[in-house]
């Protein structure tokens, strides 16, 4: 990888995830005609920076709460070229052509689901860099699980910031040529899991 360029250094994040990237193993270069070519290619990085908004996520959630807030998301599809995915208030992130992610954020959480189109190699490597990067959370758990129909392995942490605990899941599998990725982040454990079964359940490829 070489002229690695950052879209959107906001947070200072950039030259972090610069250096991540040339710490991955010599992609396999792209094929015009037989040949070997230079291209370009945009990797989306999902980033959730902490800030001083933790304790407005609502915590202590019922059953009943939390049965409400997942038949809230349930009322609005969004659709992207890609993919479609019942969420509510949430928006469309352009990730460039060959990545499309939809966003969500409310009062009871933080969400990401995202498309990358890669080939099997690229999407391994990926997994390993997530699964190396992963590894220095001593709160890290691993669990198995099944996206899409795959077996997959999710990665779940909890943290404590301004005196709130916020559980984090992160969930990945690559399939029709896709790197598909699931983000959340909420204050409450329940609707942790609960939210990120229902962006599982719920999305769906277009051509499908």
């Amino acid at each position: 990888l070489t002229d690695i360029v950052v879209k959107d250094n906001k947070y200072g994040a950039g030259d972090e995830a610069i250096r991540v990237l040339k710490t991955m193993p010599k992609w396999k270069p792209a094929q015009h005609d037989g040949k070997f070519v230079r291209s370009s290619f945009t990797l989306p990085i999902s980033i959730l920076v902490n800030n001083d908004n933790g304790e407005s996520y609502q915590t202590n959630l019922t059953d009943k709460q939390v049965s409400e807030y997942i038949t809230s998301l349930k009322s609005k599809n969004m659709e992207n070229s890609v993919f479609q995915l019942a969420c509510g208030l949430c928006q469309i992130v352009d990730n460039g052509n060959n990545g499309q992610a939809i966003f969500g954020e409310d009062d009871y959480a933080v969400y990401r689901v995202t498309t990358l189109l890669v080939d099997k190699h690229t999407s391994e490597m990926m997994s390993n860099m997530i699964a190396d990067e992963v590894k220095v959370d001593p709160n890290l758990i691993t669990y198995e699980t099944t996206f899409l129909g795959e077996q997959t392995t999710g990665f779940k942490t909890v943290e404590m910031i301004n005196d709130v605990q916020l559980y984090r899941r992160l969930e990945h599998v690559y399939i029709n040529g896709y790197f598909v990725s699931i983000f959340v982040t909420t204050a409450d454990e329940k609707l942790n899991e609960a939210l990120t079964n229902h962006l599982k359940a719920s999305f769906k490829f277009i051509n499908d």
